[in-house]
Parts: structure tokens; sequence; C-alpha cells
């Protein structure tokens, strides 16, 4: 069933339609557990189904419903861009380089030599 069918039937219609849902995946659940479902795909359909039902029925209760033909809000404005790669190329030149003899080689080089 179609996301516009759904949003066009009452809270009543909605709730019997999400038992009946419920009803038709426990069959299905149960006829898996006994290995005589050929459509294991079928849970997860339904399952789906149920959740956009108790969205709908939640839109229509808090009153945020969304019209069917509402066009998507528009994309956000790009970020500021960062600062420019000249400038952090500059920062990176002017920091000293490390020595090449770090604590951990130098106390290595000690015990080999004593």
């Amino acid at each position: 069933m179609k996301i516009s069918e759904l949003r066009e039937r009452s809270v009543g219609d909605l709730a019997q339609l999400e038992d009946e849902v419920a009803r038709d995946l426990w069959k299905t659940r149960f006829s898996n557990y006994t290995n005589q479902l050929d459509d294991t795909a079928k849970i997860r359909r339904l399952r789906r189904q149920i959740a956009r039902i108790k969205t709908i029925v939640s839109q229509k209760n808090s009153g945020t419903e969304t019209p069917a033909t509402a066009k998507p809000a528009a994309p956000k404005a790009p970020k500021a861009a960062k600062a420019p790669k000249a400038a952090a190329e500059a920062e990176t030149a002017e920091k000293p380089a490390k020595p090449a003899a770090t604590k951990r080689a130098a106390k290595t080089a000690a015990k080999a030599q004593g």
C-alpha cells in the first residue's frame, strides 16, 4: 500500500489496518519458525508497513501531517571555506624540524654501547 493511500485514511481506519498487519506479521513469523515460509522478506515488509502506519497516526495526532504534494526543504547553504591552503603551508614551514634522535633512540643506543 502506498504512503499516499495511507495518508487518505482516518486514524480509526489506520488503527484497524495496523492490527490486521500486526496479526499477519505474527502469522508470517510463525510460519517462518515452522519452515513453511518461502518469502522471508515478507517479515521485513510487514514490519516497515506497521512503522509507516504508526508514523502517519502520530503525525495526524500531533498535527504535523505533511501533505503528499509538499516539496522537500531547500538544501542548506555551504559552510564558509577554511583558511587558504597557502596560509596553512606557511605555518608548517615556520615550525622547526624535530631532532633526528629521540629519547627512545638515545636509550637503545646507550644500552647497545654499554
